[in-house]
């Protein structure tokens, strides 16, 4: 369960997903807004779990979102049925084909709020963090102790490769991607597997850890907010 609003803006530069819409995604720092392609814009967007889902049904699913009224989803990445056997990393089988369900989110004009974990609570079994992790020796999860994040490296590798040209900014439809998930819920410092995408992208990363712990991380910027914050001024001046 989610306990508020939470971004990573993507600004990478790779092989293009729908090149002659790449569009542009930015932060306005000033205004308190999102602004894609130039103007001020606010998401209004629903969980849809494609693991969830039988792949079958997954345009039909979106289809529905969007006649609802939303312009984006959130989507969770399920790293224990993408890799259950360790170093066998699977987003080809139908029920995990997430280039397909994205692809299928564009055609249905939803951006993708992004929520690749590795932690992603979804209330399900260990966040679905793989259950072999555990046979690890030595091993201490959701830190940066050595054999945990070498597990998180490999398939964060593969994530990456997957989505980087789905960005928006390649002609995707994926404008924001959350790191981690409720992490400071569990009442300790801050991790944030930062050093695994920094390598390989050039990204802007943000971790809401949840409303009780009243701060948004991004990383080289802390924005302070209050209980009586109002996250609603995240949306400009709208028309």
């Amino acid at each position: 369960m989610t306990t508020a609003v939470y971004l990573l803006l993507i600004t990478v530069s790779v092989s293009y997903f729908h090149q002659s819409n790449a569009g542009t995604f930015s932060i306005d720092y000033n205004n308190h807004c999102f602004v894609k392609d130039g103007k001020p814009w606010q998401y209004i967007s629903g969980s849809v779990h494609y693991f969830r889902i039988h792949p079958d049904l997954w345009e039909d699913r979106l289809k529905r979102v969007r006649a609802l009224g939303f312009n984006a989803i959130q989507v969770y990445t399920a790293w224990v049925l993408h890799e259950p056997t360790s170093g066998k990393i699977d987003f080809a089988s139908p029920g995990l084909n997430i280039s397909r369900f994205f692809e299928l989110a564009y055609q249905n004009e939803l951006a993708v709020l992004l929520r690749p974990g590795p932690y992603i609570c979804a209330e399900s079994d260990y966040g679905m963090l793989p259950w072999w992790l555990v046979n690890i020796d030595g091993i201490k999860l959701r830190t940066y102790e050595t054999n945990y994040i070498n597990a998180v490296q490999r398939y964060y590798n593969r994530l990456l490769d997957e989505v980087k040209p789905l960005t928006y900014k390649n002609g995707g439809p994926i404008i924001m991607v959350q790191i981690e998930n409720e992490y400071s819920a569990l009442g300790i410092a801050l991790y944030v597997p930062s050093p695994i995408i920094k390598p390989k992208n050039t990204v802007i990363l943000i971790e809401l850890t949840g409303a009780q712990q009243n701060y948004i991380n991004f990383i080289n910027h802390t924005i302070y907010y209050y209980p009586n914050y109002n996250v609603n001024k995240w949306g400009c001046n709208l028309p």
